[in-house]
C-alpha cells in the first residue's frame, strides 16, 4: 500500500465521503503511525459534516462517528488559522456526554461560532451541561431526560447502542 492510496482515503475520511468506520478499517492496513501529515481539516469540512447532520442526511451517532475517526490521527494536520476551534469541535463531538448533545440547533450554534473563529455561544452550551443543569438547545430550552433511575441519558437523544449515561 502506498502513501498516495493512504491520502485518498483520509482525504476521503474528512470529506465525509464515505462511511468513516469502512473507511478506518481500509487504512488499519497502513497502521497507525504516520511520517507526515497527508491531509488538512479545515473549517469547511466541519461545516459539511455539520450540513450533513442539518438536513438529516446523517444522524448524531454518525457525527461521532466521524469525528472519533478523525481524532487523534497522525496523518490529519487541523487548519493553523482555525487550529484551536477545530480541535475543540471535533472534542465536543466525541465527548457528548461531557459537552452537549448535537442537535440541528447546536450545530447551527456550532457553525455560526466556526465563522468568527472563537467558541464563544458554543463555549456556553459546553459550559451549561457540564454543571448538571441540562442541556442547552438554541431556544434555550433544557432538556433534563430523566428516567426511573434518576439518570440523565443520552439514548433518548442519539439512536445507538453505546449510549452514555450520566449521573445527575
Amino acid at each position: 500500500m502506498d502513501t498516495d492510496q493512504r491520502k485518498k482515503l483520509v482525504s476521503q475520511l474528512i470529506n465525509y465521503e464515505d462511511e468513516p468506520r469502512h473507511l478506518v478499517n481500509l487504512l488499519r492496513a497502513f497502521g497507525w503511525d504516520c511520517e507526515t501529515e497527508l491531509v488538512t481539516l479545515t473549517k469547511n469540512h466541519l461545516e459539511n459534516a455539520l450540513n450533513l447532520f442539518i438536513a438529516n442526511k446523517i444522524q448524531a451517532k454518525d457525527l461521532l462517528c466521524w469525528a472519533e475517526c478523525i481524532e487523534g490521527r497522525e496523518d490529519i494536520s487541523f487548519e493553523s488559522s482555525h487550529a484551536e476551534i477545530i480541535d475543540a469541535c471535533i472534542s465536543w463531538f466525541v465527548n457528548p456526554g461531557i459537552t452537549s448533545l448535537i442537535t440541528p440547533d447546536v450545530a447551527n450554534i456550532i457553525k455560526a461560532d466556526l465563522n468568527t473563529n472563537q467558541l464563544k455561544d458554543s463555549y456556553l452550551l459546553m459550559q451549561l451541561n457540564s454543571t448538571g443543569e441540562g442541556f442547552y438547545t438554541h431556544n434555550s430550552q433544557l432538556l433534563n431526560a430523566q428516567n426511573d433511575h434518576n439518570e440523565y441519558t443520552l439514548a433518548e437523544y442519539v439512536n445507538t447502542e453505546d449510549a452514555l449515561k450520566l449521573e445527575k
